[in-house]
């Protein structure tokens, strides 16, 4: 049912039905009703595009992501806090690269496009509103995206996961148009009522920091979170 929410209830028979409806080891089997159309928040796999991104969209917005399991929150986080140190030196190596008058011009290019983590918020709160049945993490849409995006090799990342490939061995296309899209749902509060705002759910706990099985998401103050539809959006 595409309005379940994963409830502040502690009925695990909910957070189960979701898990089995998205589990990417059973999405080759899974059939998905007509009217079922769930979004994928990760649309761009081409390094181009991945660099386009990070460049010329991200605003350094705040935004929620949820997992099912703690363990798979706790395994994100660890290396959330890495990628969120490296980010904070990789600022101060480029200021000081850049305004050194020994650096060349070839350095100076090489680190320019770091100084977009300066001064970027990479702070990780955790979200326990809706546990035991999803946790959460509150953090910057540049650190979500040096640590879910950039890394990730989206080669790796073939068939269909969770109903929106094209066939089992099929890559993506990738569209740097639809992931602004998914973007401006976080950097447009006022799109939404604050009642329903938009967050991500990461759909797989075995791999929690795969790119391919996050998908848009609700979340229903004082209710709970659900997928979102492609017919919502």
């Amino acid at each position: 049912d595409p309005s379940v929410y994963i409830h502040l209830a502690e009925d695990q028979s909910l957070v189960s039905a979701l898990e089995s409806t998205f589990s990417p080891v059973n999405a080759q089997a899974h059939q998905q009703p007509q009217e079922m159309q769930y979004i994928p928040f990760i649309m761009v796999y081409d390094d181009s595009h991945k660099k386009q991104i990070r460049r010329d969209t991200l605003k350094a917005v705040m935004m929620k992501v949820y997992f099912t399991s703690s363990k798979a929150r706790s395994e994100a986080c660890e290396i959330l806090y890495d990628v969120a140190e490296m980010m904070e030196f990789l600022a101060e190596d480029a200021k000081q690269i850049l305004s050194s008058p020994t650096s060349s011009e070839k350095q100076q290019a090489e680190v320019f496009e770091n100084l977009l983590f300066d001064g970027c918020d990479v702070s990780i709160s955790m979200v326990d509103e809706y546990a035991p049945n999803a946790y959460g993490i509150f953090i910057s849409d540049r650190l979500f995206w040096e640590a879910f995006v950039m890394p990730h090799d989206m080669n790796e990342y073939t068939g269909d996961f969770i109903g929106f490939g094209r066939g089992v061995g099929s890559r993506r296309q990738s569209n740097p148009d639809a992931m602004v899209q998914n973007l401006v749902h976080f950097q447009s509060s006022d799109r939404h009522p604050l009642s329903s705002m938009p967050c991500i759910l990461q759909v797989d706990n075995e791999s929690p920091m795969s790119p391919a099985t996050l998908v848009l998401a609700i979340e229903k103050s004082g209710v709970g979170i659900r997928p979102a539809d492609r017919n919502e959006w």
